[in-house]
C-alpha cells in the first residue's frame, strides 16, 4: 500500500499540470485572524512558513498557532518577535528570504520554480501570469497559448524515505544518476496512466537538463481541441513538469530555450 501512497502524490501533480485547473496559495481572513491557505485544501499550523504573499519575488516569515492563525505583535512560543504584520523581525528589521525575480535583467519579468527560473518573453512576452505555490502559468492575451511549469518535492513522503534508506543499505545513492532515472521513468508512466498513451514520447535537451518529452498531438480539453505537450523531468526528490497548450502545434524547443533557464 505504502508504494501507491507514491505514485497518488505523482498522478495528482500530472493532472495538475496537464489540466492547468491550479488551485492557488495566498492569505485568507475570517473572524479570527489571518491564515494561509496552501491552495491544495491545507495550511501551516503550529509552525513557522517563509510565504511571498504580495509576489515580489521576496518572502518574510511568520509563524501560525495551533489553529493555523498567524501571529502578530507579539513573541512567538518558541522566543522570536513578530510584528503588526506577522513578519519575523530581528532588532526592529523584518528578515527576508529571496524566492524570485518579478523585475529581471532587461525587464524581463521572471519567477523561480525549484531551480528553474521562468522568464515571461518570447511568446509569452505579453501574457497573463498567474502563480502559486511551485508553480507559474502563463496565457497569452488572445488566450490561444498556455504554459504552465510546476515543481513537486517528494523527499517528505514515506515512500520516498523509505525507499532511500533500502537503497542507502544496498549501497546505493538516492541521489545518483541511475535513481533519478528510475524516478524519471516511474513518474512518465503514472502520467501516460492519467492522460493515455501519447503520440510520442521522446528525450528533450537544452540547457536545464535532459526532460522526458511527452507529445499529444491534438486533443479535447475542457471542450476545447489544442495541441499539448507535457515535459517532465526527476531530479534528487523533485519533479518538475512543464505543459504547453496551443490552438497550433507547441513551439517546444522556442519556449524551452526562452523561458526556461
Amino acid at each position: 500500500m505504502k508504494r501507491w501512497r507514491l505514485k497518488t502524490v505523482l498522478a495528482a501533480g500530472a493532472l495538475t499540470m496537464a489540466f492547468s485547473m491550479t488551485a492557488f496559495a495566498g492569505w485568507e481572513q475570517d473572524a479570527v485572524g489571518y491564515w494561509w491557505d496552501n491552495g491544495d485544501g491545507t495550511y501551516p499550523a503550529g509552525e513557522w512558513a517563509w510565504l511571498d504573499g504580495n509576489q515580489d519575488g521576496t518572502a518574510e516569515c511568520y509563524y501560525f498557532d495551533a489553529s493555523g492563525y498567524m501571529l502578530a505583535g507579539t513573541t512567538t512560543p518558541d522566543g522570536y518577535t513578530v510584528n503588526e504584520g506577522g513578519a519575523w523581525t530581528e532588532n526592529g528589521e523584518v528578515q527576508t528570504m529571496q524566492t524570485g525575480q518579478p523585475a529581471a535583467e532587461a525587464g524581463i519579468p521572471s519567477w523561480t520554480v525549484g531551480n528553474l527560473q521562468v522568464k515571461q518573453t518570447g511568446d509569452f512576452a505579453n501574457a497573463v501570469t498567474l502563480t502559486g505555490d511551485n508553480m507559474v502559468q502563463m496565457i497569452t492575451p488572445d488566450g490561444t497559448r498556455s504554459a504552465v511549469v510546476t515543481l513537486t518535492d517528494i523527499t517528505s513522503y514515506p515512500d520516498y524515505q523509505e525507499a532511500a534508506e533500502t537503497w542507502q543499505a544496498m549501497g546505493l545513492d538516492i541521489h545518483s544518476p541511475e535513481v533519478n532515472q528510475l524516478y524519471q521513468a516511474v513518474l512518465v508512466e503514472i502520467v501516460k496512466a492519467q492522460l493515455g498513451e501519447p503520440a510520442g514520447v521522446s528525450e528533450y535537451s537544452c540547457p536545464t537538463g535532459t526532460w522526458t518529452r511527452l507529445e499529444y498531438g491534438n486533443v479535447m480539453q475542457l471542450s476545447v481541441n489544442v495541441y499539448l505537450d507535457v515535459l517532465l523531468k526527476y531530479e534528487n526528490g523533485s519533479y518538475y513538469g512543464v505543459t504547453l497548450t496551443g490552438a497550433a502545434p507547441n513551439n517546444i524547443e522556442g519556449f524551452m530555450n526562452d523561458c526556461i533557464g
